[in-house]
């Protein structure tokens, strides 16, 4: 039974020679046994994968040579073709349509940017009020002051209270949309 070659032997880069006339095969055989070593196989590679033919890879850019004068080289072919591409796709679209087509997702973008430095400051001059002694246990009384001070004059009579009670149904309505 015919046994398939080792790659990793010596005796495997011999038999992977093309195949000689007897009188060279003996002569190759005595020079590995001489003491001589013949060159190292090198292992065949596949070859390269070719890549699709994708579409956004399919367009290819030839530029053709020029005549070798010095105008030539200054005005190169790659500056005509990049002035072309560019005036091509500047003349194709309409900047003022994209820029209304834009103008809402903006507004929405800079409200947000300045709710952003609002709540910032905000809370910048919070915590610098904050590191005062005193401020946030007057700013408690103060506010205590003014409930008991609304409170007194405007939520002990019923007509008042009423009153009260309506507008915070109104505004709680008109805020959530509801018809009630």
């Amino acid at each position: 039974m015919p046994t398939t070659p080792d790659p990793f032997s010596s005796n495997a880069s011999t038999s992977a020679q093309p195949p000689t006339s007897p009188g060279q095969k003996d002569s190759a055989e005595t020079s590995t046994t001489a003491g001589t070593t013949p060159p190292p196989s090198v292992p065949t590679t596949p070859p390269a994968p070719t890549p699709s033919d994708d579409a956004v890879i399919a367009e290819r850019i030839s530029i053709p040579a020029g005549s070798g004068s010095d105008d030539d080289a200054s005005t190169g072919g790659e500056w005509k073709l990049l002035t072309a591409k560019l005036t091509s796709w500047w003349e194709g679209n309409d900047l003022g349509e994209q820029l209304n087509h834009l103008r809402q997702p903006l507004r929405i973008v800079a409200i947000l940017v300045a709710v952003v430095l609002l709540i910032k400051v905000y809370s910048g001059l919070l915590s610098a009020i904050d590191t005062i002694p005193l401020a946030p246990r007057l700013f408690e009384l103060v506010g205590i002051c003014w409930m008991i001070q609304f409170s007194v004059t405007r939520l002990v009579r019923t007509d008042e209270r009423r009153d009260v009670l309506q507008s915070l149904r109104e505004r709680w309505n008109s805020f959530t949309g509801s018809k009630n």
